[in-house]
C-alpha cells in the first residue's frame, strides 16, 4: 500500500495546515499524457446536457458556460442538501456536498443559503453521456428541486 498523507476532496473547507500539499512525482508525469483539449470538450459537454435535461426541473444557477469554463461539477440547489445527497448516492451517483463548513466570517445569509442547498453533482471527463442522463432521470424522479 502507498504511503501517502491523503487530503479529502469534497467537504473540506479550508485547512491551513494542509494548504501547501505538494503534488507527487507520479502525477507530475500523468500530467503531461492528458488530453487536455478532449478533457474540455467532455466536461463542458457533460455540463450542456445535464443543464438541458434538469432545466424544467431542477433550481439551477443562471450561469452559462463562457468560453475557456472547464467545469468539474455540476451544482444545483436543493431544498435538503444531505438529503438529497443520500437518496443519489443510494442510486449511485457520487453527489458532492461541498462546503458545509467553512470560514467563521461567511455568515451572511446568502453565505449561510448557499451552503445549505448546493449540491454539485460529478460531470468530469470520466463521466460518461449514459451516467449523465442517468444522474438527470434520477435527479428528476426524485424531484430534488427547492
Amino acid at each position: 500500500m502507498l504511503q501517502v498523507d491523503r487530503v479529502p476532496f469534497g467537504d473540506i473547507g479550508f485547512d491551513r495546515a494542509r494548504a501547501n500539499v505538494a503534488i507527487s512525482p507520479l502525477s507530475l508525469r500523468l500530467l503531461q499524457r492528458f488530453d487536455y483539449a478532449e478533457i474540455k470538450r467532455r466536461r463542458r459537454a457533460n455540463f450542456v446536457v445535464l443543464r438541458e435535461r434538469l432545466e424544467d426541473t431542477a433550481t439551477l444557477f443562471p450561469r452559462e458556460l463562457e468560453a475557456g469554463m472547464c467545469p468539474t461539477i455540476f451544482p444545483m440547489l436543493v431544498a435538503d442538501k444531505a438529503a438529497a445527497a443520500r437518496a443519489l448516492r443510494a442510486r449511485g451517483i457520487q453527489a458532492m456536498e461541498f462546503w458545509n463548513h467553512g470560514d467563521p466570517e461567511a455568515r451572511g445569509a446568502d453565505a449561510l443559503f448557499l451552503r445549505e442547498h448546493v449540491l454539485e453533482l460529478p460531470i468530469h471527463q470520466d463521466v460518461t453521456p449514459e451516467q449523465v442522463e442517468y444522474m438527470a432521470e434520477q435527479v428528476r424522479k426524485l424531484r430534488l428541486t427547492l
